[in-house]
């Protein structure tokens, strides 16, 4: 899963703000559960503070998904697709 990339505090750089898009990759089921609701509710938090953007997943084979803070979606909603 991708995230924001911790910075040393010895730069002068602030962190990098986490992405629109993060990408889930898996090998179990249980991981998918596990790392499928974290990303789900980064996505929550962030899309609850812009108040503007829904969350879609998208499924694009076995193990691999992405999450997505999107304007396409109606906020308020997560929505699923699998990528054909």
């Amino acid at each position: 899963m991708k995230q924001s990339q911790a910075i040393p505090a010895d730069t002068a750089s602030p962190p990098q703000p986490l992405p629109d898009v993060i990408e889930v990759s898996v090998d179990t089921r249980k991981d998918l559960e596990t790392k499928l609701d974290t990303a789900t509710n980064i996505a929550i938090e962030r899309g609850c503070a812009d108040g503007k953007r829904g969350i879609l997943l998208t499924r694009y084979g076995p193990g691999s998904f992405t999450v997505e803070l999107t304007d396409t979606v109606p906020y308020g909603t997560v929505m699923e697709r699998i990528h054909a």
